[in-house]
């Protein structure tokens, strides 16, 4: 069975949440999603059927295996396709730069996938949840390398791990990078600096600095203010590199 647009679910699963869409919300950027605990992965299928549309399911899952087996079985059971992403060492002219293309992280795949089929120019891609990662893409389509560093709140959260007098910082509004007068702004402004000035190297790094960049993520936006006006904030990216990964590909 050949997956195509109609009746085509987008999952992705990532370290702290789950986030879906149809294929038609592409169109009208519309995605939901789901805070890991706060859902159950089969009651939330048979709801999504109970609509009357589902005809396929793409998965990106970077979470626990369980995750694939479940949805894999879920479908199986209700006889639908299912196609699970994967980084791969070419697709729609990507070029993938890890000598093992598995080992990259699928949802970065998929991101860049999306930017190089709307782009077609060198370009970089941002991703900012749990990790920081950023990734840059030549004209050619070859992928350049990447680097990864903990997400803003993944930073706050191992300096009140790892010190006994420095308990749990909330995230605050009033970020930025200027110096602190009290503890809790000091950690949250240093969190900031710190993602900002890896997020310049990164593009500096790669010669990017002209070349137009896409950011996503649950901090993109936080983070926006502080970026290049040649960075675009799409929210929806890595569900579109997962509809074009899966659309023409067989079901297993």
């Amino acid at each position: 069975m050949k997956i195509s647009e109609q009746g085509l679910l987008l999952i992705d699963v990532g370290n702290s949440a789950l986030k879906y869409c149809f294929y038609a919300d592409l169109a009208r950027d519309r995605i939901i999603s789901l805070n890991h605990g706060d859902y159950d992965i089969e009651t939330l299928l048979n709801q999504l059927k109970s609509m009357g549309a589902l005809r396929h399911i793409s998965l990106a899952n970077v979470y626990k295996a369980e995750v694939e087996i479940q949805i894999s079985d879920w479908c199986k059971q209700n006889n639908l396709g299912f196609f699970l992403a994967r980084s791969v060492t070419e697709s729609l002219g990507l070029f993938n730069a890890y000598a093992e293309p598995d080992k990259l992280g699928v949802d970065r795949w998929l991101l860049m996938l999306s930017a190089w089929r709307y782009l077609k120019k060198d370009c970089f891609v941002i991703s900012c949840g749990t990790a920081t990662t950023f990734d840059a893409i030549d004209s050619q389509g070859r992928h350049l390398g990447g680097l990864i560093m903990p997400g803003l709140a993944t930073t706050k959260e191992a300096l009140s791990v790892g010190t006994e007098q420095i308990e749990c910082i909330e995230s605050s509004s009033s970020s930025s990078l200027e110096l602190a007068n009290n503890t809790a702004e000091a950690v949250t402004n240093a969190a900031l600096v710190a993602t900002i000035g890896f997020l310049q190297k990164g593009i500096e790094v790669s010669g990017m600095q002209t070349s137009p960049g896409i950011i996503t993520g649950g901090w993109a936006e936080s983070l926006m203010p502080y970026l290049p006006d040649n960075i675009s904030y799409d929210k929806l990216a890595v569900m579109r590199g997962l509809a074009l990964q899966a659309i023409g590909s067989d079901a297993q």
